[in-house]
């Protein structure tokens, strides 16, 4: 027994740590999605909101009036509450629209250029347009456009290089001039009344259906720099542009296996109606 007991008295008490617990990697993270969301310019607002709030308590104590001071709490802390909430609204406001059936986002695959006649190939860093089995190429502006008509201008398909990435811009029409989907700044929209069916195979690519099943628009976003389309071009009192695998066609021109630079300040294919 008294050997148990000088035993037990030898044994040391665990001392508490003094170290504080790290916030966990999950609480790390919804605080820096936090500051994120609000920007610099929302924590700005928000800072000049909580100097109001201490004006506000300060200008009462110096005026020695209790009423000043409830006012001047209760307005900053209003005041921080509405710019919070304005801040929080604007960012939700610039998030992605979640995906439907008429709508939605196309994003650049990883993958390589598909085979080509080009010979020479394109410069390192062109951008290529693969119309079917054709490709047309640039590589010294910041806006390309691939169809165009003319009397009045329109611009059916052009291609916008920005330092944020390329954003595609499209508009297929039926043969009654009624728009079947649009394409602006790689965000689709189809138009619900005008269309039998669509495909999404991945994130990178669309096919668009008409109410007769035809495939109007086929889009593959291959890469950063190239951008395969096949599709039906329609334009009022004009025969349609028609993009194939094996086959493009501006009756009553038909081509094939082509490579093409597109001149500077131009279209790779204009139209006059």
């Amino acid at each position: 027994m008294s050997h148990r007991k000088s035993k037990a008295r030898t044994q040391k008490k665990a001392k508490p740590s003094r170290n504080r617990q790290k916030p966990s990697k999950e609480w790390r993270v919804i605080i820096a999605e936090t500051g994120n969301a609000i920007g610099s310019s929302g924590w700005l607002q928000i800072t000049v909101a909580i100097v109001l709030i201490l004006i506000g308590p300060a200008f009462g104590v110096f005026m020695r009036t209790d009423k000043a001071i409830i006012i001047g709490t209760a307005s900053g802390v209003t005041l921080l509450i509405w710019l919070v909430a304005l801040v929080m609204i604007s960012k939700l406001k610039n998030e992605p629209q979640p995906e439907t059936e008429i709508h939605g986002y196309l994003v650049p695959a990883n993958e390589p250029n598909p085979h080509n006649l080009c010979d020479p190939a394109p410069p390192a860093g062109a951008m290529l347009f693969y119309l079917g089995n054709s490709v047309f190429w640039q590589t010294e502006q910041n806006t390309y456009t691939v169809i165009r008509l003319l009397n009045p201008q329109e611009d059916l398909f052009t291609i916008r290089k920005t330092s944020k990435g390329i954003y595609l811009n499209i508009t297929i029409r039926s043969r009654n001039g009624r728009i079947v989907a649009e394409i602006i700044d790689n965000e689709f929209h189809i138009n619900p009344n005008n269309y039998y069916r669509r495909e999404r195979p991945d994130v990178s690519s669309l096919t668009v259906y008409d109410q007769e099943g035809n495939a109007v628009l086929n889009v593959h976003y291959i890469n950063a720099t190239a951008i395969k389309i096949l599709g039906v071009f329609n334009s009022p009192d004009q025969l349609p542009i028609v993009i194939q695998e094996n086959r493009q066609a501006i009756p009553p021109v038909i081509w094939s296996a082509n490579c093409q630079r597109i001149p500077d300040d131009t279209a790779a294919i204009t139209i006059e109606r």
